[in-house]
């Protein structure tokens, strides 16, 4: 079993259990329906993945990267999955800030294409699928954000962030968004 069918499997055993029945229900199992429909055939080399790869994770020291944090969704597979998030993340000051915050809204950062471009070369990455990881990337946000905002409920902490379910939406607003691009 491949990662992309892993992480299908338990994302949606996790949506299953968590966001089933929910508003956001019926968008997400298109996204799914969907990212079923487009899923690369090949996923290219079983690479480290680290899962949750943001600027936020990363300690940089002197310009360049001392290290990198919070490995607990690490995994084999695609490294393009790394990517997507990171892109993700990687949030212009005209968008949503999103639940975790991204410093790239104050500006002074490269776009998302020159940073694509960048980590696919340094990587030796094929980037013909990207639209498709970035999409599933969202995806699997908007699964991750459901579920800990279930937790959040179950629970009783009223500690949680207004903006989840903002959050959420976005998140499968963007991934529907990516699945319509062609790919390269």
């Amino acid at each position: 079993m491949g990662h992309l069918d892993r992480q299908l499997a338990v994302l949606s055993d996790l949506w299953t259990r968590t966001g089933s029945g929910g508003i956001y229900d019926s968008s997400w199992r298109a996204v799914r329906t969907r990212l079923l429909a487009r899923r690369p055939a090949w996923e290219g080399p079983v690479q480290l993945v680290h899962g949750d790869f943001r600027l936020p994770n990363l300690v940089v020291q002197k310009g360049s990267t001392a290290a990198i944090l919070d490995w607990e969704r690490c995994t084999s597979g695609n490294a393009m999955s790394d990517l997507a998030w990171l892109l993700n993340s990687w949030r212009h000051a005209d968008e949503p800030a999103g639940r975790l915050g991204s410093p790239t809204r104050i500006g002074g950062f490269c776009s998302r294409d020159e940073l694509a471009q960048r980590y696919a070369a340094r990587r030796a990455l094929n980037p013909d699928h990207l639209s498709f990881y970035r999409a599933f990337a969202h995806w699997t946000a908007a699964t991750l954000l459901q579920a800990s905002e279930t937790r959040r409920r179950t629970i009783q902490d009223s500690s949680g962030h207004d903006n989840v379910l903002d959050e959420i939406q976005f998140s499968l607003l963007e991934a529907s968004t990516l699945l319509r691009r062609p790919v390269c």
